[in-house]
Order: structure tokens, then sequence, then C-alpha cells
């Protein structure tokens, strides 16, 4: 299912990579005129510097998510939110998504392992604006007081047409399907929250649209005591 969401954005790192590619080749270009001023060759360096700098941040945003992680430990859902969000983006499906995170603007630490809760937020953006056919708002809330303080919670909200009544209680069934995939991102996701001892759970909103909320297992006392 990782190799399926990389599959998925394929065409959009292709695109990212092919723009500072091309703007490199043609600031080389210049670079060979003989009448450049020291200030334009500077300048053209610069803009050579930051296409490289691009690329890099791309492919190690691709390797940080294919790789397999190094097991669990203090996880910051701020980051695993950004990442994820950062991996969306090269969705054709997402370039037109707006994007909010509320209540992300400290640490927010559970105990996990960081990789495969990349894959499900990942997840989760990703069927998201599909529901939204590309268009619509994205609100990634984290949910610092919690009646548990041993446990925190996110969730991920989108403005599309909802979930159907009648298939609200199979989403996490695996091979379950209405849109032509492989019926196993919700069902991965789910065990993924299982395994951490969280919980992944899903309604419709009554302004419209789904609403996924992710459970977890604070890192540790202290940081239960800051999410409250």
């Amino acid at each position: 299912e990782r190799l399926s969401s990389l599959g998925l954005l394929t065409a959009g790192v292709a695109h990212e990579i092919n723009n500072p590619l091309e703007g490199i080749g043609n600031h080389l270009k210049l670079l060979t005129r003989p009448d450049l001023t020291p200030e334009d060759r500077a300048r053209h360096l610069g803009l050579v510097r930051h296409g490289f700098e691009r690329i890099r941040d791309i492919v190690r945003d691709l390797l940080r998510f294919a790789r397999p992680s190094k097991g669990e430990g203090d996880v910051d859902l701020v980051q695993v939110v950004d990442r994820a969000r950062r991996m969306a983006a090269y969705s054709d499906s997402f370039r037109s998504v707006e994007f909010a995170a509320v209540g992300f603007e400290r640490p927010f630490l559970v105990l996990g392992d960081a990789g495969r809760l990349e894959q499900v937020v990942l997840n989760l953006f990703l069927n998201a604006a599909h529901a939204m056919s590309g268009r619509g708002r994205i609100v990634v809330t984290a949910h610092r007081s919690d009646r548990d303080a041993r446990f925190v919670a996110i969730s991920i909200a989108d403005d599309g047409p909802g979930i159907p009544p009648e298939h609200l209680e199979h989403v996490f069934d695996p091979f379950f399907t209405t849109g032509g995939g492989t019926g196993l991102g919700l069902s991965i996701a789910y065990g993924i929250l299982e395994a951490h001892g969280g919980t992944l759970a899903v309604r419709n909103r009554p302004e419209g649209g789904a609403e996924f909320t992710l459970r977890f297992p604070a890192a540790s006392s202290k940081s239960s005591e800051e999410a409250a």
C-alpha cells in the first residue's frame, strides 16, 4: 500500500523535479555567455543552487517515506502531518486543495513509528483529496484535551460529499472500495493504529464531508500533561 501511494505521486513528483531541472538548464546556458557581469553570474549560480536544493528536498522526502522505519519511539505529530502534507502535495489531485492545521503550534508527542504513521496520514490526505475531486478544504486538528490523559488525538476533516451511510461500517474492511483502488489503504491504516495501541474512527460531519479521528497513546506522562 505504501508503494501504491508512491505510484499515485509519481506523475506529480516527475513534474516537481522537471521544473527545477529546466531552470538549471536555462541558467547554465546563460552562464556560458561571455558578456555576463559578475553580478549576473552570481545571480544565475544562486538560482542553479536553489534548483539543486529543491530536487534534493524532493528526493529526501521520497526516501524517508519509502525506507523502513527504525521502530517505535517518541514521535512528534506536528512533523508527521507536515511531511505527509508535503508528500501529498506532489499528487495532482492535491494541488487545488486548501489545507489547514489547527493546534499544531507546539510539539505533539505520541509513542509510535514515525514512518508508519506518516503512511496513515498520507493515505487519509489522498483519500480526502480524491473524495473532493481535487478541490476543497482539508482541516487537521490536534485534540489536546482528552478525557483520558494517557491518549491524544487528531482529526482529519474534508468538505467532500461524505461517506454513504451504508458504507460507514465497511470502510475499514479489507478490499472494500468504491473508487477502483486496492481497497486496502484504510484497512492497513486501521491495523497500524491498532498496532500502536490506538484507534481509527470515521463519521460524517453534520455540515458535510467526512472526518477521521486518530487516537494515540501519549509518548509519556509529561507529554500527556502538555497535551491536556
